[in-house]
């Protein structure tokens, strides 16, 4: 061809848009259009048409050249492209009411025009029914598949519904009144055996967003799934009359595997499951059989439980609902009665239908066991972990209804979590008037009262900054007056203010060994806990005539993960390892003990924050009623010397 022949050729534009990677045949929506979901669906599709840089086409704003332009080529190209997604993402009833469309922008205005109604009251009130009528059980959903089938009925009808109809102002509160509204819908459809849950949730102030109130469901449900798949099912096990029989027999068993215990040599435990190590772990129970009596206990279970029949699923699943309950409410039980105890199997299978054993009062008289705080409200702050965590745990088993209050929000409300429902998580920096002030009011709103306040938040300070009285670091100073003073003072401010028109109430406060004699921390920590014992008596003083009981306690080295960082001495490659594992590693917390045994007056015991906690219940039971003012000092005898420890 001459070049005279190349000039007058007819060139058409080269454009971005590739036919033969996006061909009509091509599917571009994860859903049909089948009438029905046009919010969806078009959601859908726009977002694809935008992406390949065609919204134009959507918008009407791509127009039709005439027949003799030389882009009317390259348009046709597109338009029956677009046509082609828009025909392959319908339904065949769809498809066969639109087939003979010739161009995209008609195409899309005509389903625009009798699908998309601004305000298409028959299908806003179907998803509002949908939402209403939604629940777990009745679809048999996973909590997973049922947050996705809310999740996509709320983000249609947010299409019918925009916010743009709200001025701004007004908009920001729509979102948050929504979010709340989404978070109880999907908590009322959730399984009965997520109510627990469901009760924690919503006594949690602030109560968790749709998303966390989700992740913590959802987490529960993978949880119970590994246990159940752990457990062999009853087609696949022996009878349920054998099973307990089995629980019950006094004779040996094989070896559960090879997972060791190091401190005892044994197998079938870890050391941190270990009783020898951790006494306070192992369950009693009195034996409820008359003394001297060489029965077996297999025939006691027999004769009650009857013949031996294999029990349904139903009659095994709410067995282990009974158990769960009695440990749940009863814990470690510490009983003074003599005699072998049986296993928890064997006093439960005397009645399997028996529902008694919810009742404290029930629980009281056969067991023996003493509630020393039945009844009562507490607070306690650094709750999450620690001697908080520890002092949480047995107020709850005490019979008190407890809250949590910290600012390791995933700690505290895992914890919560895991108790029953009388414990609840709050968030607060006790440096903080206002969150202290919230903490109160929350607490005395949801329960009526506060009968005791446990100040145990507190922080050790950076050790680096805290090496001599000529050096230290004032805005560090600061920020441990702040928290363990500061925190203190608060706390016992509006704790008073709610306790004095009752005339009763309990406040004790951690302090420490460091605030009764020198040389036992860093001067910042000195001088906070000294203050604390001097606030204690003080406020003591004040209260007394209002009936209220003020306390501290000051506790030797516990091998928390507060005190275990100091102990590391700034290893931060070794405390980022630890701290992914949740916390101090084993062999550190055994470093800390041995360190702590060397240098305690004390000989044969360590301390531990289960110890702490038992000093906090009794200051906090009726035991201690004419205990005020007081330093329960718990260090094994450290401070009746005059050595310095030299922290």
């Amino acid at each position: 061809m001459t070049e005279a022949s190349n000039k007058g050729a007819t060139t058409v534009p080269k454009s971005d848009f590739s036919l033969s990677q996006h061909t009509p045949a091509h599917r571009v929506t994860s859903v049909l259009l089948n009438g029905k979901n046009f919010a969806a669906w078009s959601r859908s599709f726009q977002l694809y048409v935008g992406g390949k840089g065609k919204s134009n086409w959507l918008l009407g704003t791509e127009k039709q050249p005439p027949t003799d332009d030389p882009k009317r080529a390259q348009w046709d190209m597109e338009n029956c492209t677009i046509l082609g997604w828009f025909f392959n993402s319908m339904e065949e009833s769809i498809y066969n009411m639109f087939m003979y469309y010739d161009t995209a922008p008609t195409l899309w205005n005509a389903l625009t025009q009798m699908y998309a109604h601004a305000h298409n009251d028959a299908r806003i009130f179907e998803l509002y029914q949908d939402i209403s009528h939604a629940s777990q059980e009745t679809l048999g959903l996973s909590v997973a598949e049922y947050f996705g089938y809310l999740q996509s009925r709320w983000a249609e009808l947010a299409q019918y519904e925009p916010l743009s109809e709200f001025p701004i102002a007004v908009a920001s509160i729509v979102v948050k009144r929504q979010s709340r509204q989404h978070t109880y819908q999907f908590l009322m459809g959730l399984k009965s055996e997520f109510d627990p849950l469901r009760i924690h949730i919503l006594n949690t102030s602030p109560m968790p967003s749709l998303y966390e109130a989700f992740a913590t469901i959802d987490g529960e449900e993978r949880r119970r799934r590994l246990v159940l798949h752990s457990v062999p099912s009853i087609s696949e096990s022996p009878s349920m009359t054998d099973q307990m029989a089995l629980a019950a027999s006094s004779g040996p068993r094989p070896p559960p595997g090879k997972i060791v215990c190091y401190h005892c040599n044994e197998t079938g435990h870890t050391k941190a499951r270990c009783f020898k190590l951790h006494p306070e772990l192992k369950q009693h129970f009195v034996r409820n059989r008359p003394s001297g009596s060489n029965s077996s206990r297999t025939a006691t279970i027999a004769e009650h439980v009857g013949s031996s029949r294999a029990y349904a699923p139903s009659d095994f699943t709410r067995l282990q609902s009974q158990i769960g309950q009695l440990q749940e409410q009863l814990g470690s039980l510490t009983t003074r009665a003599q005699g072998i105890l049986p296993t928890p199997t064997a006093t439960l299978a005397t009645d399997v239908f028996s529902t008694s054993y919810r009742s404290a009062s029930y629980a009281r008289s056969l067991f023996g066991f003493r509630f020393r705080l039945e009844g009562k409200i507490a607070i306690v702050t650094g709750g999450a972990r620690g001697i908080g965590e520890a002092t949480v745990r047995l107020f709850a088993r005490h019979g008190a209804k407890v809250v949590i209050a910290d600012v390791e929000d995933t700690l505290g409300i895992a914890l919560a979590t895991s108790l029953s429902p009388s414990v609840t998580y709050t968030h607060c920096d006790v440096s903080s008037e206002e969150d202290v002030k919230n903490l109160i009011n929350s607490t005395v709103s949801r329960f009526g009262r506060l009968d005791i306040l446990f100040n145990n938040a507190g922080v050790l300070g950076n050790q680096s900054k805290h090496k001599s009285i000529v050096d230290f670091d004032v805005d560090e100073f600061d920020r441990v007056m702040r928290v363990n003073v500061r925190g203190v003072a608060l706390g016992m401010k509006h704790a008073a203010r709610v306790m004095i028109p009752r005339g009763s109430g309990n406040i004790i406060s951690t302090s420490s060994v460091a605030g009764v004699m020198g040389g036992m921390g860093p001067h910042a920590y000195t001088a906070s806990k000294h203050a604390i014992v001097g606030l204690t008596k003080n406020s003591a003083c004040e209260l007394g005539r209002h009936g209220i009981r003020v306390n501290c306690i000051s506790p030797f080295g516990v091998a928390t993960e507060m005190l275990v960082g100091a102990w590391r001495r700034g290893d931060e490659e070794e405390e980022d390892e630890c701290r992914s594992f949740g916390g101090p590693c084993e062999n550190e917390v055994e470093k800390m003990e041995e360190f702590v045994r060397g240098l305690a007056n004390l000989k044969g015991e360590i301390l531990r924050a289960r110890d702490i906690a038992e000093a906090a219940l009794y200051l906090a039971s009726d035991e201690s009623k004419y205990v005020s003012g007081h330093n329960l000092v718990v260090d094994g005898g450290v401070t009746t010397s005059t050595n310095c420890v030299g922290l």
